[in-house]
């Protein structure tokens, strides 16, 4: 098994996981402010890329 390989693959996977973290945080803050539906909408779509490219 080739461990730098896997290293790399779990390196972008915590990556990934970071992102999504801080646009669910932006949504969560969206959410408690009352703010404008489309803009919850666009976070909730980059949450979903970027769950699709890990």
């Amino acid at each position: 098994m080739n461990h730098k390989h896997d290293k790399s693959a779990k390196t972008r996977a915590i990556h990934r996981i970071k992102i999504v973290k801080g646009h669910l945080t932006k949504i969560q803050k969206m959410l408690d402010n009352d703010e404008y539906c489309v803009g919850i909408v666009h976070q909730s779509r980059a949450v979903q890329s970027a769950l699709k490219k890990t």
